[in-house]
């Protein structure tokens, strides 16, 4: 895993320094990232993505796609792919809603259950 904090800074002509000062970090984080001695901090990693216009994900090497998904583009997906689910669970009442949500909620349990005996 790649960090790309190093080639954004300087794709934009910034300094550590004047990186750091815009995504409210010191100088020497920035250097201790690029250089690979420490891991970037969640909230440098996220105020990082914001500031150069790409996910998270990018920044960490995760991914190649630079484009930044926002949260509501991410839930509109998710409808996207459940739309039949969420529009016959909208037809509910509450307590059968209730009732699914703890249908869901065993399931996941239960999911939790097989895969810890799984790495067993």
């Amino acid at each position: 895993m790649q960090c790309r904090l190093k080639e954004l800074r300087l794709s934009r002509g910034l300094s550590q320094e004047g990186l750091a000062g815009l995504i409210n970090t010191s100088q020497q984080t920035i250097s201790r990232v690029e250089a690979g001695i420490t891991d970037l901090a969640a909230g440098v990693a996220v105020r990082a993505a914001d500031y150069f216009q790409v996910s998270v994900e990018y920044i960490l090497g995760l991914t190649e796609e630079k484009e930044k998904v926002s949260s509501v583009d991410k839930a509109i997906h998710i409808y996207k792919q459940h739309e039949e689910f969420f529009t016959e669970f909208e037809k509910l009442n509450a307590h059968q809603k209730d009732a699914v949500k703890k249908i869901i909620h065993e399931l996941l349990i239960k999911q939790r259950e097989i895969e810890e005996q799984e790495e067993k």
